[in-house]
């Protein structure tokens, strides 16, 4: 039974556990993380996420996304805590690429978001200046122009996670270096 079964077609666990490595392998190097893997350096538990502007009222959403996606994890700090992560500025643009030739309203527009932050640690730049960008493009039907400020809601707070999701990638990449480098100076 076990020879048909093999001959008809079906997978030994051999080649479902390759498989399964080989996933894993090609997630992991495009810079997906699980969940529970910590972004911080291996001696850090904690990271405060900033945000210092006295023209607006409250943070950005990325700010308020990148503080969720720490709480989540247990990681995120006081101000005091020896990580920081300091948003330094959120730009949003918003243009219009393109206009409807039946009624001449604007029927695709293009989202930008730019996000500018520094990275220390024990009071240590690992990352300053450093930028992330988001861009997208969505269209609106003639039909459909009451829903506009629902799509673009929508797709900024798509860009927010994205954001988010490159901040940390980010920030992790440049744990893993530095954790690296260090512990190949170390001597044994």
């Amino acid at each position: 039974m076990f020879k048909s079964t093999i001959a008809a077609g079906g997978l030994s666990s051999a080649t479902r556990l390759a498989t399964a490595l080989l996933g894993l392998l090609v997630i992991s190097g495009c810079g997906f993380h699980l969940q529970g893997r910590s972004v911080l350096p291996d001696n850090v538990e904690q990271m405060a996420v900033l945000y210092d502007n006295d023209y607006t009222v409250g943070d950005p959403e990325v700010v308020r996304v990148l503080k969720q996606r720490l709480r989540q994890r247990d990681q995120l700090g006081r101000a005091t805590a020896p990580a920081v992560l300091r948003i330094v500025r959120v730009a949003q643009n918003q243009r219009t690429i393109a206009v409807s030739p039946v009624d001449g309203d604007a029927a695709v527009y293009q989202l930008s978001v730019q996000v500018t932050y520094n990275y220390t640690v024990n009071g240590e730049a690992r990352l300053a200046g450093e930028r992330v960008v988001a861009v997208r493009d969505y269209s609106v039907e003639a039909s459909q122009r009451l829903s506009i400020d629902d799509q673009r809601r929508h797709t900024l707070e798509q860009m927010q996670n994205d954001l988010a999701d490159q901040i940390l990638a980010r920030i992790s990449q440049a744990n893993q270096a530095i954790d690296a480098s260090s512990t190949a100076e170390t001597p044994e």
